[in-house]
């Protein structure tokens, strides 16, 4: 596998100006504890669940023999609320 997406929280404050995502909305009070909860317990679970040797043969990539390299895979993180003092509180 080339790369996981993972979206640390979507506890979207629905300012960013690039934005066009409509699914997700603001959070506030009771909810937005659940939500910060909900990807506290499950951040440990996700990591856990990693494969140990993260690599992926590139298709577009063979050596003289034909032989397809392999390449190290990646984890894009995504999810700029996890700045928000909100949750770096829930860290600690």
């Amino acid at each position: 596998m080339e790369a996981i997406y993972y979206v640390l929280l979507w506890l979207c404050h629905r300012k960013c100006a690039h934005c066009d995502e409509s699914r997700f909305r603001p959070y506030f009070g009771a909810e937005q504890a659940r939500l910060i909860d909900e990807m506290r317990d499950a951040f440990p679970r996700v990591i856990a669940n990693l494969r140990e040797k993260m690599t992926y043969l590139d298709l577009a990539d063979a050596d003289e023999h034909g032989q397809l390299r392999e390449k190290p895979g990646r984890v894009i993180l995504s999810s700029g609320e996890t700045l928000l003092k909100q949750v770096t509180a829930a860290w600690s």
